[in-house]
């Protein structure tokens, strides 16, 4: 299995977000697999293994087919459905016959140095699915205009910075939900693209189940999913 750079998932999927003529907001996913020719299909069943993990969804790589089981959130949903899209884009159809992902393989964040290993397909199915989901032109912009609406600023300490302090957890807050609404994809994702793209410093050092920490959250319906 070899090593792919960033910049050619992101060639990859940018690509495919000119073949669909993307410009901006929410990107269509089903219109994405409609235009490869991928049989898309929607469960309503939370479906687990023999071991109680719930399924997350499958493909199927001689059909062409994705299945997206039921998700408590349906922005993490998308998430999911844009991974089992990147496996196609990504050929891995040339190392896999089929693929089943659970919750665990969303967080796979750093690539294996191994010559094969499953790890590595899913690092590279998960970059590719913040690249085609929330496209970086696109996702800077939104970040600037939500950084400009919530008046957060470069005092020193980075672009985007936050620590523990009410001053600067609320409007981070408000700044991640807004463009987690945008892109209609969790809060977590969010954050973990604005790392990627060395946006965010963030020095946060206590529990974020913090009694301070909950009733920001409360304050503006955020919560960490």
């Amino acid at each position: 299995m070899p090593y792919l750079p960033a910049e050619h998932i992101e060639k990859t999927a940018q690509e495919i977000l000119e073949q669909v003529g993307y410009n901006s907001g929410p990107v269509d996913l089903e219109k994405i697999c409609s235009m490869l020719y991928l049989d898309l299909q929607f469960s309503d069943q939370f479906v687990e293994d023999g071991d109680g993990t719930p399924i997350l969804g499958s493909a199927n790589f001689d059909r062409r087919s994705i299945k997206i089981n039921s998700h408590a959130d349906k922005n993490r949903e998308r998430f999911t459905l844009g991974h089992e899209i990147g496996h196609f884009c990504l050929k891995h159809d040339q190392y896999l016959r089929s693929e089943t992902i659970v919750e665990r393989d969303l967080f796979v964040d750093t690539e294996s140095e191994k010559g094969f290993d499953y790890e590595r397909l899913e690092f590279q199915a998960n970059y590719f699915s913040s690249d085609i989901i929330m496209p970086s032109h696109v996702f800077r912009t939104e970040v600037d205009v939500a950084r400009k609406k919530f008046d957060i600023r470069d005092r020193g300490h980075g672009y985007i910075f936050v620590d523990d302090q009410p001053c600067n957890l609320l409007p981070y807050y408000q700044l991640l939900l807004q463009l987690s609404l945008y892109c209609e994809v969790s809060k977590r994702a969010t954050e973990i693209k604005l790392k990627k793209m060395g946006l965010l410093t963030d020095q946060r050092t206590r529990n974020q189940a913090s009694p301070t920490a909950k009733l920001l959250e409360n304050i503006i319906g955020y919560s960490q999913r």
